[in-house]
C-alpha cells in the first residue's frame, strides 16, 4: 500500500457520519476498473482508475477497519 500510495501525489481523507463507508462505496464506484467502466461511468473509479493497484480511490471494505486505516494513514505513515 506503501509503495502505491507514493507513486505521485495523494490526498488522505477520513470521512465519517451517518453510512459514511456505504455511501463512499457508490461514488467510488466497482473494484473492478473496467466494470466500472461500462456499467457506472460517473463513479470515481472509472473516471481515474487505471489498475486493481491503482484505482484512483480507496474505500475501506468493513466500517470497523476505518479507525484503524486512519490510524495508518494519519499516525503511523507521519512517522
Amino acid at each position: 500500500m506503501v509503495n502505491e500510495y507514493s507513486r505521485g501525489p495523494f490526498l488522505a481523507i477520513e470521512i465519517t457520519g451517518t453510512d459514511a463507508v456505504s455511501q463512499l462505496r457508490q461514488i467510488a464506484g466497482p473494484r473492478d476498473i473496467e466494470v466500472g467502466k461500462r456499467v457506472r461511468n460517473n463513479t470515481l473509479r472509472a473516471k481515474y482508475g487505471v489498475s486493481a493497484g491503482a484505482a484512483g480511490v480507496h474505500v475501506t471494505d468493513l466500517v470497523e477497519d476505518g479507525p484503524l486505516e486512519c490510524e495508518y494513514l494519519f499516525s503511523l505513515l507521519d512517522n
